[in-house]
């Protein structure tokens, strides 16, 4: 999926599917972190959370929790 739109009603559906999917979040999408999980620095993972949308809108099309990864770019 293309970065330049996020539709969250659309990755909703995927989710309740019982798919997955992975996409890469533009700068100014806004959330906030739920938990950290741990992880292994050396496997080029900077952070693992849980979050949750803050934006109304967003909050609407995709009112569960996500998984948020933060990998280190060589």
């Amino acid at each position: 999926m293309d970065r330049a739109y996020l539709d969250f009603a659309r990755l909703y559906n995927i989710t309740q599917l019982l798919s997955f999917f992975i996409t890469r979040a533009k700068k100014n999408t806004k959330f906030r972190r739920i938990y950290s999980h741990p992880v292994d620095r050396n496997c080029g993972l900077i952070c693992d959370q849980t979050i949750m949308m803050v934006n109304y809108q967003s909050l609407q099309d995709y009112p569960e929790k996500l998984r948020r990864h933060k990998i280190f770019r060589f």
